[in-house]
């Protein structure tokens, strides 16, 4: 539902999600694909504490203060220091 600038959904995962990697933290099974489909317009986006993100799934930018974890930014949330967020 889109109203007043404003995007709004729900679905449910259950118990019985499977996540696609062990990594603590990361998205259960195809939530990241959900995500995507209620956002159709956005060609990319920044990932936020993107651990081990699939940006195949929902192409974007990573940013995680972890740099052995390859994010594109590596920074601080709070800062997001370096990151060109005007774009």
């Amino acid at each position: 539902m889109h109203e007043n600038g404003w995007t709004a959904g729900y679905w449910f995962v259950g118990q019985s999600y499977r996540k696609r990697t062990a990594y603590h933290g990361a998205y259960q099974g195809d939530f990241l694909k959900r995500v995507a489909a209620l956002f159709p317009d956005r060609g990319r986006v920044l990932h936020l504490f993107s651990g081990m993100v699939d940006v195949t799934i929902f192409p974007g930018e990573t940013l995680d203060i972890r740099p052995d974890l390859r994010p594109t930014y590596c920074a601080s949330t709070e800062t997001c220091e370096g990151v060109p967020l005007e774009l």
